[in-house]
């Protein structure tokens, strides 16, 4: 995946499977935050021109999982997602840079709960909350 219109500090993250056959995230680690992003293409979009929901929850379960692996100092083969709820707040299209951030909200012995958001650089495209299991074997 190439950098596009990336902030600086992106990197690609090479991932394999389902994330990397449709398109891939870039990631950045800055001050303890865990931020992904994308250039979006037209692979990205649905047949209005819009990035496409499903691609956004992708992006949502993934930054959410990744943020809670970071803050807790634990692999992410030990989190499973439990509950990803995503809110559709605007539209992003090809050639819009998104991004995405979060932080854990609260940390049990088997959860933890994790909010964020993704935007464009011109408006917000999506607030985000998952729950994640702390797998215990």
């Amino acid at each position: 995946m190439t950098n596009g219109n990336a902030p600086p500090g992106f990197l690609d993250t090479d991932m394999q499977g389902f994330v990397g056959l449709n398109g891939g995230f870039l990631r950045r680690e800055q001050g303890g935050d865990v931020s992904f992003g994308f250039t979006a293409q037209d692979r990205h979009c649905n047949p209005f021109g819009l990035v496409h929901g499903g691609w956004l929850s992708t992006m949502a379960d993934l930054q959410l999982l990744m943020q809670a692996a970071h803050d807790s100092s634990l692999p992410t083969s030990k989190l499973v997602t439990v509950s990803l709820s995503v809110n559709y707040l605007g539209a992003a299209r090809a050639g819009d840079w998104v991004e995405s951030r979060a932080a854990i909200v609260r940390q049990t012995r088997t959860l933890v709960f994790v909010e964020g958001s993704a935007f464009t650089p011109a408006r917000p495209v999506i607030s985000m909350n998952g729950i994640y299991q702390i797998r215990q074997d």
